[in-house]
């Protein structure tokens, strides 16, 4: 199962490689960098079609505003693959509700 995760600074930390399948490229290719980056790099847009602000992204959300989301995206990979798939993150929270970061799992679907 493809996930993601990111730290408290809002670093993709890591990645694992079914995720590697849906970005187009390893982990070990692209490494650490802040999620910015990695949004950058993609024109993602909702289920219709219509293109998705970065802070529309459910791993924006989980971090900035410390509860799960859900939601269904389309993009193309770096490697000119396209997906469509339904992501749910979650905030990582520690003790004394520190928040330590935010998790994704991605679930590819069918293109409707």
């Amino acid at each position: 199962m493809p996930i993601f995760l990111l730290g408290a600074d809002g670093n993709v930390v890591y990645y694992n490689e079914p995720a590697e399948a849906l970005i187009g490229r390893t982990f070990d290719e692209f490494g650490e960098a802040p999620f910015q980056e990695y949004t950058s790099m993609f024109e993602m847009t909702n289920e219709h079609g219509v293109p998705m602000r970065p802070e529309e992204f459910v791993l924006a959300i989980a971090m900035q505003e410390h509860r799960p989301a859900h939601d269904r995206l389309r993009y193309r990979a770096l490697d000119g693959s396209l997906h469509t798939v339904d992501v749910t993150a979650i905030p990582i929270e520690g003790h004394d509700e520190q928040h330590l970061g935010a998790l994704a799992i991605f679930w590819e679907v069918e293109s409707i």
